[in-house]
């Protein structure tokens, strides 16, 4: 693994808000934490599951690539490419939104790659953070890390944030 996290850009600001408005058609949820708990001292955010199919057939391709390009340059992490089942669109809504560090893979998952890719920029606060560090994520750019490191959305103290999030899995880490 070479760097924590690497960052590109994937879309631009008007396939964002086509990405925003897709999303909006698929049924909202509380932001869950460990998947199954509701607890709002660790998370407040909404989130819309946005399935592999064929309505959203371009966008799961162009993170594909982009994810394996990344991994090749920067991680080096054994995974499968087609490992991403669904995306999860994320909304943080300031005053309030937020979710305090945590990781993605556990004992109950083979998560190997997490991205986030910021589709809007209409807000304050909420910044991505990768094991200590503020990721300079930007509109329409994507940023990968492997998904063992522990991560956060800051608060968003105003408007919300919108983001495309998934995870790769792969063979358990060795």
């Amino acid at each position: 693994m070479n760097r924590a996290a690497s960052i590109a850009p994937l879309f631009d600001a008007a396939q964002c808000a086509e990405i925003i408005a897709m999303c909006h058609r698929f049924q909202p949820e509380t932001g869950l934490v460990r998947g199954t708990e509701m607890d709002p001292e660790t998370r407040i955010s909404k989130i819309r599951w946005v399935p592999r199919a064929e309505a959203t057939a371009s966008i799961f391709k162009a993170v594909d690539a982009q994810v394996a390009a990344m991994n090749a340059y920067w991680h080096k992490v054994d995974y499968r490419v087609d490992g991403c089942a669904d995306f999860q669109f994320s909304e943080y809504r300031g005053p309030d939104g937020f979710y305090r560090p945590h990781q993605d893979n556990d004992l109950s998952n083979d998560r190997k790659l997490s991205f986030t890719i910021l589709l809007n920029n209409a807000f304050d606060g909420g910044r991505l953070v990768v094991r200590g560090a503020e990721m300079d994520i930007r509109l329409g750019e994507i940023c990968v890390f492997p998904a063992i490191l522990m991560h956060s959305v800051q608060p968003v103290t105003m408007g919300t944030r919108y983001s495309l999030v998934g995870w790769y899995e792969g063979p358990p880490w060795r």
